[in-house]
């Protein structure tokens, strides 16, 4: 196999990843709709509860996936490691944030 076959195949493989990640965030960010449109109270205590989510799991997790996410794709892209865990935890935290009231975007990478 010769290193363009290769690198054809790791970009294929690559893209299924990716492509799978991005499925999951959409049902992440399905889900945490839900949970909020469940949620019969006023649009401000909805965002209080989700905002003392976003806290409590700050507190368990770190803080390092609050906010755009910029230093750990900095970190990553100048080889350092990421947990396992760091796309799904940015998945949780962002359906959070977008589904109970608080603002932003879906641009950065979620890791």
């Amino acid at each position: 196999m010769t290193l363009d076959s290769v690198l054809m195949v790791e970009v294929i493989l690559a893209g299924v990843f990716f492509g799978l990640l991005a499925l999951l965030m959409i049902e992440c960010m399905k889900i945490a709709r839900k949970l909020a449109e469940r949620m019969t109270i006023s649009p401000l205590v909805a965002a209080a509860s989700g905002g003392t989510a976003l806290v409590l799991l700050a507190l368990a997790l770190g803080r390092e996936y609050l906010g755009l996410g910029l230093d750990q794709s900095a970190a990553v892209i100048r080889g350092d490691s990421a947990s396992w865990f760091a796309p799904f935890a940015k998945m949780v935290f962002t359906s959070i944030t977008l589904n109970f009231g608080g603002s932003g975007g879906t641009l950065s990478p979620v890791f």
